[in-house]
């Protein structure tokens, strides 16, 4: 079950990003000869940016790829602005569209990997702020300590100015470089501004929705009773929290808050031999068919259960139709069972057949169209694979179950 989970995942990235609708923004590339050649830009996520520049004239013209090493620049109208540079390690060839963010006498640059890093510029030369940890060990206890080198290499290049102070209580990040730079620069330039291309840093955006979906589920009841798969329904709500990382803004959190119902499930024996009471009568159920005796029985559980899954999201463009794959953690919270049912081993051990909370893993790939009113209509397909956290393998319950899901965001 946790292989295909990762399977249809993979899959499900690698369909996304060939055919997924993308984001384009009008703006303009700067060539190496420094001409400008205005039209659309696709606006992509921070770390596809530094190394890649999606560009059309129109939007009917053919997409033209351009990378650092083949345009010097390229800029959105709404001020966001893209330059290549080479970068100030080992490999000087190395060259990335690192984002601008102010333009003075200390000029600062960001770009984002697996990590947000910040440069400086100053007379024409690069160099990065860094910030590494290494861990120490005092009275025999070790502790991971930074090191802070980007405080050493600011201070060097800017002691011409009265900052030092403000140095020293400086943390790397995009809105503290551009206080202490512009604080430098009116110390040092009177006589001219600088120049912010920063772009607008979001506030975080709750959207709410309601959602109903079918699902498809079996149950495992400790490897001795399993179920057949079975349809049930399920009604909700969702709050997705978008703009939650700066330089990732096409991560979302969302979390639902959904009740479901299980019902009619033909159970049988996956071991020897299982003893069950249903409606006041007790029945051994079998394995073997050449042993007479009953060998699967239908059971209603008339289930009911809270489920709320917390799911990071990855939205693949931010236009009108918004293709997206998640992975999270489902909890389920049964609130309520066929008291009529018992499986023996699970209700002398719980003093009920189904247990009260089981914990999972789900992932989830699913897209939005946007409306005219900004409301939008929302589905999605989950692969939830759950279990009690009983160390114990004859007393879990675990929950296979495949849903699709539609709602609208209000």
């Amino acid at each position: 079950m946790k292989k295909s989970l990762f399977l249809v995942l993979f899959i499900g990235i690698t369909v996304l990003n060939c055919y997924s609708q993308n984001d384009w923004k009008s703006g303009y590339i700067i060539k190496n000869s420094g001409d400008t050649v205005f039209g659309l830009i696709d606006n992509r996520d921070s770390k596809t940016n530094m190394n890649h520049c999606y560009f059309r004239k129109d939007e009917h013209s053919e997409t033209s790829l351009f990378g650092p090493t083949e345009i010097s620049g390229f800029r959105f109208n709404d001020g966001k602005f893209f330059i290549s540079k080479n970068m100030p390690d080992s490999d000087s060839s190395r060259k990335l569209f690192l984002e601008f963010l102010i333009e003075g006498k200390m000029n600062v640059f960001h770009y984002q990997d697996e990590n947000s890093h910040f440069l400086l510029e100053k007379d024409g030369k690069l160099y990065e702020l860094k910030n590494t940890t290494v861990i120490r060990e005092i009275n025999g206890t070790e502790y991971s300590v930074d090191k802070k080198e980007y405080l050493g290499i600011m201070s060097l290049l800017m002691k011409d100015a009265n900052i030092q102070p403000l140095i020293k209580k400086s943390t790397l990040n995009s809105k503290n470089l551009i206080k202490i730079a512009k604080n430098y620069h009116e110390q040092v330039c009177s006589d001219e501004q600088c120049i912010f291309y920063e772009k607008k840093i979001k506030p975080i955006h709750v959207n709410f929705g309601l959602h109903i979906g079918e699902s498809i589920n079996r149950f495992n009841f400790g490897d001795e009773i399993i179920s057949n798969y079975s349809l049930s329904n399920y009604l909700g709500c969702r709050f997705e929290f978008e703009n939650i990382i700066n330089y990732a803004e096409n991560l979302s959190l969302q979390v639902d808050f959904t009740v479901q119902n299980f019902s009619n499930y033909n159970f049988k024996d996956e071991n020897q031999y299982a003893y069950i009471s249903y409606e006041g009568v007790s029945y051994t159920i079998l394995k073997d068919s050449y042993v007479e005796g009953l060998k699967n029985i239908n059971i209603n559980l008339k289930a009911v259960a809270l489920k709320f899954p917390v799911v990071v999201n990855y939205t693949f463009s931010k236009g009108k139709v918004r293709p997206s794959l998640g992975l999270g953690i489902s909890n389920t919270v049964v609130v309520s069972q066929n008291k009529d049912f018992i499986y023996t081993t699970f209700y002398n051990e719980f003093n009920k057949s189904i247990p009260t909370y089981s914990m999972g893993i789900i992932g989830r790939a699913g897209c939005k169209y946007i409306l005219k009113n900004k409301h939008a209509i929302y589905s999605d397909l989950n692969i939830d694979y759950s279990q009690t956290l009983n160390i114990n393998q004859f007393l879990r319950l675990t929950n296979n179950l495949y849903s699709f899901t539609i709602g609208y965001t209000l």
